[in-house]
């Protein structure tokens, strides 16, 4: 009865241990890691897929009721992200001229015609990450292109009253 009984529990062990590491793996492979023109230019592969997608807070809020768009850029490339307003901190550093936005990650479902919103192109966030805080951006005013304009301003504004004078001695 033994020597029966040991194959059928050794198979069964063997399922369950299986089956175990097949449901992690798909967990990881439901998760798509990708960035924004990736998805932008395979939009059907990845329409209704879960994707994370790590990149700059850039532009503005833009606050819906409970909600908000953000713009993520990831490698020179925007993408828009649906969010609830409670995801995105208070104190978040978003990208401009003057400031480097907030680094990110993102996930959330891509869709490439939101049917909620009128078609376009966006993720509907389930979660937002902080990976690294922005910071001010210095702008170093460069002497030489200062010195030039000045130069010509001055050269403008002789040539402009040599003109005028010689007008007037014609007349």
């Amino acid at each position: 009865m033994k020597n029966k009984l040991w194959f059928p529990l050794l198979l069964l062990i063997m399922l369950l241990a299986f089956q175990g590491e097949a449901s992690a793996q798909e967990q990881t492979i439901s998760i798509v890691k990708t960035g924004a023109l990736k998805l932008i230019d395979n939009a059907k592969a990845y329409d209704e897929r879960q994707v994370e997608i790590a990149g700059e807070l850039i532009g503005d809020v833009m606050v819906r009721g409970d909600y908000a768009w953000i713009s993520i850029l990831d490698d020179g490339t925007a993408i828009s992200a649906w969010i609830e307003k409670s995801m995105l901190p208070s104190d978040a550093n978003i990208g401009n001229y003057a400031r480097n936005g907030d680094i990110v990650r993102l996930r959330g479902i891509f869709h490439r015609a939101c049917p909620e919103h009128g078609g376009d192109l966006d993720i509907h966030a389930k979660t937002l990450e902080l990976v690294s805080k922005g910071a001010s951006v210095n702008h170093p005013v460069d002497t030489s292109v200062v010195v030039i304009s000045l130069t010509l301003l001055v050269i403008g504004v002789i040539l402009v009253t040599a003109w005028r004078r010689r007008e007037r001695n014609e007349q």
